[in-house]
């Protein structure tokens, strides 16, 4: 991950799931090596998770074809597919 930050500088790092077969020391140490390049490159990035993945607040919360009933006071975001049956 740290290879294709800094040679791709994507301002957007997705993860769709299964996060947790990654420690989470080596989470925690991506999520502040990417934000910190941020700052040397001078771009705004931002990395998503699901479920527990992240500690809330540290990326935007990814809860595919789902939504919350409440508003909340963090960011998060829904997505679904283009197909009814995919």
């Amino acid at each position: 991950m740290k290879d294709i930050g800094d040679k791709y500088n994507p301002d957007m790092v997705w993860f769709d799931n299964k996060m947790d077969v990654i420690g989470e020391k080596y989470r925690k140490e991506f999520l502040e090596y990417y934000y910190n390049h941020e700052t040397k490159i001078k771009q705004d990035v931002v990395s998503t998770y699901k479920f527990h993945d992240f500690k809330k607040g540290t990326a935007i919360l990814d809860m595919e074809r789902s939504r919350m009933k409440e508003k909340q006071s963090f960011p998060w975001l829904t997505d679904d597919s283009i197909g009814w049956n995919v």
